[in-house]
């Protein structure tokens, strides 16, 4: 864990945490709200985080930070029927509400 942190140059204990130790994947959840987005994480470990590209339409995608709380995703024109999450590269759950 300790290489792959230094060499992505990122905390990803809380990831390994979830894959590892539990059977659940976590679950990007992304609500809607007066014509923005909010994304977190659904997730049995504490604290959990971890990046996720997310992109409008065939778009290039860009990488965000997503923790357990709310947070908004900051891309213009961004809707529910238009999102376009990493869900190749990522084993994870997405719910959109």
């Amino acid at each position: 864990v300790e290489y792959i942190n230094e060499k992505s140059e990122m905390d990803l204990k809380k990831v390994f945490e979830q894959y590892i130790k539990h059977k659940s994947i976590p679950v990007l959840e992304i609500k809607f709200e007066n014509n923005e987005a909010f994304a977190r994480w659904i997730s049995e470990v504490n604290d959990f985080q971890m990046p996720i590209h997310i992109g409008i339409g065939h778009m290039d995608k860009k990488l965000f930070q997503v923790t357990t709380s709310f947070k908004p995703i900051d891309l213009q024109g961004l809707t529910k029927e238009n999102i376009n999450v990493d869900t190749f590269n990522y084993y994870i759950g997405v719910l959109l509400q």
